[in-house]
């Protein structure tokens, strides 16, 4: 099967912030945060993948069984979780990113997608935490290291930003 992993870059812009002005000229945004799809393909992969989220997310649901075997859940549940993340619906992002972290599937996956998630939603060291719970599961998971050097040197810049302000 092809293998259709599309990183999806977010920008990881002021969202769950007090201080708009302060991040607004911190953030560096061609630093964005990489979210990924799971690698099987599942329906409603393409359409997340390709930007069309609302009919991605009504597919992807249309195959989640509560009582399904947890290692075919896996990949929608992750699924679910970017889409979700991508339309900043964060009530249910985190709901189907705890989901793919709890699952096990692909977990590496699932702790990188809840940590951009995270960011988004403001909570930095929930965010840190995360890539580095996905680095630790896979030595050399480049994009939770990414995404872990660039969270970190925008925590640094806005509390820089925030000193001088």
């Amino acid at each position: 099967m092809q293998n259709l992993l599309k990183t999806l870059a977010l920008i990881a812009a002021v969202a769950g912030t007090t201080s708009l002005p302060v991040v607004a000229e911190a953030l560096d945004y061609s630093d964005t945060l990489e979210i990924r799809t799971a690698d099987k393909e599942v329906w409603g992969t393409r359409e997340v993948e390709s930007g069309d989220y609302v009919k991605g997310i009504e597919k992807l649901k249309t195959r989640l069984n509560p009582s399904g075997v947890s290692h075919f859940q896996g990949p929608i549940l992750i699924n679910l979780c970017v889409a979700y993340t991508a339309t900043h619906d964060f009530e249910n992002a985190t709901r189907y990113c705890n989901r793919a972290v709890d699952n096990g599937y692909k977990r590496r996956l699932a702790y990188n997608n809840r940590g951009v998630l995270h960011y988004l939603t403001g909570n930095v060291d929930a965010s840190i935490a995360d890539f580095e719970k996905a680095g630790e599961l896979v030595l050399r998971y480049g994009i939770a290291k990414r995404n872990l050097a660039r969270v970190e040197s925008q925590s640094v810049a806005l509390r820089q930003a925030e000193a001088n302000y």
